[in-house]
């Protein structure tokens, strides 16, 4: 088993935990912007209510990853953000990943 896989079952065993596996199939096409580009939605067991309001843009990463989903909203003065990142790590599954900043 190596480090992801290990990652994945410890966090598959804990009842709270701020990052969540998502898998790829939970991932689904939602609606086509005016621009071409797809927003896509996260549903399924396991997927807190408040995720699943959310639309995804797919978004290239060239450095780390073939690609990353992301969500994110700037707050009220600006200069503040926050969001959730979907991160392919192993065979068909994410890390689903809250920030703020």
């Amino acid at each position: 088993m190596n480090v992801i896989e290990k990652l994945l079952a410890f966090m598959e065993e804990q009842t709270w935990t701020p990052i969540s596996i998502i898998t790829e199939d939970q991932i689904i096409k939602g609606i086509e912007r005016d621009n071409g580009k797809i927003l896509y939605s996260i549903s399924g067991k396991g997927v807190p209510h408040h995720i699943s309001m959310r639309f995804f843009e797919r978004q290239k990463e060239e450095e780390y990853f073939d690609h990353i989903y992301i969500w994110q909203t700037v707050g009220f003065l600006g200069d503040d953000y926050s969001g959730y990142q979907l991160i392919p790590v192993y065979k068909g599954k994410y890390l689903l990943v809250s920030y703020e900043c």
